[in-house]
């Protein structure tokens, strides 16, 4: 991973190079996966114990479907690669591939459909009054 600081001003700014091909940690078997078929994979980029109310990273899932929520914490995703179906529970559907905006407002519920591998650059924004 190669990060880059700028001196510019008392707090630098941090640039990830490469993103697309950054390379990713082990994947492991998602606790979301229903059918327990779906190994995922997240790099940390803003880990949440540096400033508390936010998390990026990026994230990739092979093909396979996935159960969300977002409960205390939205998300905002840029989908680098890879496509899937996004299902909300009240059964508003969204296709998704590279180039696609993705945001999953604090309360989201639904599911992923994943149909080529997916890889995304995600923001997460904790509300202060959420309680972990």
């Amino acid at each position: 991973m190669s990060a880059t600081e700028s001196t510019a001003s008392a707090t630098p700014a941090i640039v990830y190079h490469g993103v697309a091909t950054i390379e990713m940690p082990q994947a492991t078997l998602s606790a979301s996966a229903p059918d327990a078929d779906v190994y995922e994979s997240s790099l940390l980029m803003w880990p949440r114990g540096l400033k508390g109310m936010m998390m990026a990273g990026v994230w990739e899932a092979c093909p396979g479907h996935l159960n969300g929520r977002r409960v205390g914490w939205a998300e905002i995703c840029y989908i680098i690669e890879g496509s899937a179906t996004i299902t909300t529970e009240g059964g508003a559907v969204e296709k998704i591939g590279p180039g696609d905006v993705l945001v999953l407002p604090e309360g989201w519920r639904g599911s992923w459909d994943i149909h080529a591998k997916v890889r995304k650059f995600f923001a997460f924004q904790r509300f202060e009054n959420f309680q972990a």
